[in-house]
């Protein structure tokens, strides 16, 4: 079966991932301190990767903070 191409907001997720996998990755995170990070539970932060989408405003200011996102990277995960 042919793959079809990611939806713009498919591909924003999928970027927020990378971006949250490779930041825990370079500064040795674990989830339970990555969680601490965006203040969320646990529980909350396991379900917000399975929903990317479902991350809010201020958990994602925290983490481009602590993780120094660029403006580059910001701007690949909300697609303006």
């Amino acid at each position: 079966m042919p793959r079809l191409k990611l939806s713009d907001l498919e591909q924003a997720n999928r970027r927020l991932l990378e971006a949250i996998k490779g930041s825990s990755a370079f500064y040795d995170i674990s989830a339970d301190e990555q969680a601490v990070i965006a203040g969320v539970s646990r529980a909350t932060w396991y379900r917000r990767l399975q929903h990317p989408g479902e991350f809010t405003l201020d958990e994602i200011r925290k983490m481009a903070k602590r993780y120094h996102w660029t403006e580059t990277t910001l701007n690949s995960i909300v697609r303006v």
